[in-house]
């Protein structure tokens, strides 16, 4: 089912102001956004060395929860652990796909699912479960809540939860913004994306947006806007909210990132 686009905030609801409604609006994880995130992201290596500093030498198999296009699920083939790479975006998956058949066949096992990680049985339990990229953020109090259940159901008993989170670090109630021309690609053609980040901590609502404007022959000939809004929770809440589906929080590590930002991020560590 497609996804309905958030409405843009900030410079990007200027954007659509100034273009109208020769501006399609799309949410990022739909089937042309979730292409585009990939283009832009999949030399993105934020993460993924406090991952596996903090999952090397526990036990598998491994369960890579919001698994996008497998820029974690790759990676975690290090561990030597069987994969089950769980995504409900179907283009991701097919993305991921692709991908795992340009590696070597040798290595451990990977299995795609397509399935919501708020509402996912899979019969079998893992000795590690990761969520990255802060996807836990893409969700709200209630839907957080139905996730964390559905992880220690399926976490063994020795098991790890990790995922990763992002905090603001300015005073309670503020609104910043960020914007950065990123020049990519559309297909064959080049394409200027200019990424918004819109942080309002009075409402703890994180807006990205992505204006793609795609140039053939030196003009623009197509502009597009994708968009996403996440929740801004602390590591307190997603404490007390672990607890409530039987989860501990064992330990709190920051993850190396952009000192621009007005945000820190770190990963944790849960176990039941």
């Amino acid at each position: 089912m497609a996804k309905t686009a958030e409405q843009p905030t900030g410079a990007a609801g200027r954007l659509v102001g100034v273009f109208g409604d020769s501006l399609p609006v799309q949410d990022i994880y739909s089937p042309e956004g979730s292409r585009m995130y990939h283009a832009l992201t999949q030399g993105d290596r934020s993460e993924i060395r406090e991952i596996l500093r903090v999952a090397r030498g526990g036990a598998g198999p491994v369960l890579d929860l919001a698994c996008g296009a497998g820029r974690l699920t790759l990676p975690l083939r290090a561990l030597r652990h069987d994969i089950v790479a769980l995504d409900s975006s179907a283009e991701m998956l097919r993305l991921l796909q692709q991908s795992l058949g340009d590696t070597p066949a040798a290595g451990p096992r990977v299995e795609l699912v397509e399935a919501d990680m708020t509402a996912f049985s899979l019969g079998r339990h893992f000795g590690l479960v990761v969520l990255g990229a802060t996807s836990v953020t893409l969700l709200d109090r209630r839907d957080r809540g139905r996730l964390f259940a559905r992880v220690a159901d399926h976490l063994s008993g020795d098991g790890r939860f990790l995922l990763t989170t992002l905090e603001p670090t300015g005073t309670s109630g503020q609104v910043t913004e960020s914007v950065q021309l990123v020049i990519g690609e559309n297909g064959e053609h080049p394409a200027l994306h200019l990424l918004t980040e819109h942080l309002d901590t009075g409402r703890n609502v994180r807006s990205i947006s992505v204006l793609r404007q795609t140039v053939t022959q030196g003009a623009v000939v197509k502009n597009e806007l994708f968009t996403s809004r996440t929740h801004v929770v602390t590591v307190d809440e997603l404490r007390g909210e672990l607890a409530t589906a039987g989860l501990r929080l064992l330990g709190r590590y920051p993850v190396a990132g952009d000192a621009a930002h007005d945000y820190r991020v770190s990963l944790l560590e849960c176990a039941l």
